[in-house]
């Protein structure tokens, strides 16, 4: 076991292989969530659901990380928010 120079009582969290793959999930969805805003898209409705689809996805995924199923809860979270986003931006594109 690793344990930390300063603090021999607390091992090094990032030693730990569940941990290293949560930040490597976690950096992957928010380049993923950089790169969709700056495409940019033709109608409101189209943006609602680029928009609902990544706050969906990032908020699944920590929610689904406190229960050990961070990727099911990133795509749990993304389907739903891009419904719902979709849904938002159609009712502002039909005012």
């Amino acid at each position: 076991m690793n344990v930390n120079v300063l603090n021999p009582n607390r091992p090094k969290a990032a030693t730990n292989p569940a941990n290293r793959r949560t930040v490597s999930f976690l950096m992957t969805l928010a380049f993923a969530v950089a790169v969709s805003f700056s495409a940019g898209c033709a109608t409101k409705t189209q943006n609602g659901a680029l928009i609902g689809t990544g706050v969906g996805a990032g908020l699944g995924a920590v929610v689904g990380h406190q229960s050990g199923h961070a990727g099911e809860g990133a795509i749990i979270g993304g389907l739903a928010g891009a419904l719902t986003g979709g849904l938002i931006g159609n009712a502002t594109d039909n005012k």
